[in-house]
């Protein structure tokens, strides 16, 4: 019974969330969770064992409001971040970026900052940051199409997608949809990016572990870091290091390395990236 309670704690909270979709945490939105798709999700999570290396615990948030409490959502959010680790995260460089190009980063980076994952919920990137139009706050700036760099409105998303990209990789998220670009950036090593590109390529990602996960994006300087949080129960001990190996001057293989209790298991080959030559 402790379990089933729990599970319905948790599922409170993000019921309780999802209520304050329109208030600003840590400068981004908290975005919105279907109450009954959530607590349908984190039921046949607990009764499959969806993407757990360890049983639920008995009582996995404790000291967390039930539904129809009157809290502040910020709380809210501090306590759900509070029961997680940073699993995966990485940092990359806009440094010479025109203004228009970094109001893009910024713009993209909000729309997928705090946002809440659910177990077996697929999330597409491109869909999560709207159309890239003047409307939705996006403007002109550098893009790759038919082999040049011309300038498109929301170009300097593709940043965005590629950091998450590797962020995810290093959180143990499974990753169902991915395109390299058609040329080489230099803000992340080969093999390791993700473009997208209106809805012929897109970035998707499927929570595959027994409890939510977490994103959150900043932009500080000239730095954009995304990080994923993860339940330890649903890490297991387990953590991950996603890395390339150049095998070209335009090429490269990508990997994913296992580690449990700090000690490496297993690399998985993830892919090969092929670019072509930049006009």
């Amino acid at each position: 019974m402790k379990k089933r309670i729990g599970i319905i704690k948790f599922g409170a909270l993000f019921f309780s969330i999802a209520m304050f979709s329109s208030t600003n945490i840590h400068g981004g939105e908290i975005q919105q969770v279907d109450p009954s798709v959530f607590l349908q999700a984190m039921e046949a999570a607990a009764a499959q064992g969806f993407g757990a290396t360890r049983p639920f615990p008995e009582d996995p948030i404790s000291n967390v409001p039930v539904l129809g409490e009157a809290v502040d959502p910020n709380t809210l959010l501090t306590q759900a971040y509070s029961n997680n680790t940073l699993a995966g995260t990485y940092t990359t460089s806009f440094s010479g970026s025109s203004s228009n190009r970094i109001n893009n980063i910024q713009v993209a980076a909000d729309r997928i900052n705090n946002m809440v994952i659910a177990p077996g919920q697929e999330v597409s990137f491109s869909q999560t940051i709207l159309p890239r139009t003047a409307a939705n706050g996006y403007k002109k700036g550098g893009a790759y199409v038919g082999g040049k760099v011309v300038s498109v409105t929301g170009g300097g998303i593709c940043q965005v997608s590629s950091t998450l990209y590797a962020a995810l990789m290093n959180a143990g998220v499974t990753v169902t949809e991915r395109h390299p670009h058609s040329m080489t950036v230099g803000y992340l090593p080969l093999g390791m990016d993700a473009t997208i590109a209106g809805t012929s390529k897109d970035l998707k990602f499927l929570n595959n572990y027994n409890m939510p996960v977490y994103i959150q994006t900043s932009v500080e300087g000239s730095n954009l870091t995304v990080n994923v949080y993860v339940s330890p129960v649903s890490l297991g001990g387990r953590s991950y290091k996603f890395w390339s190996d150049k095998t070209g001057v335009r090429s490269a293989d990508s990997y994913l390395t296992t580690y449990f209790n700090g000690v490496e298991v297993s690399t998985t080959f993830i892919a090969t990236s092929r670019y072509m030559p930049k006009r």
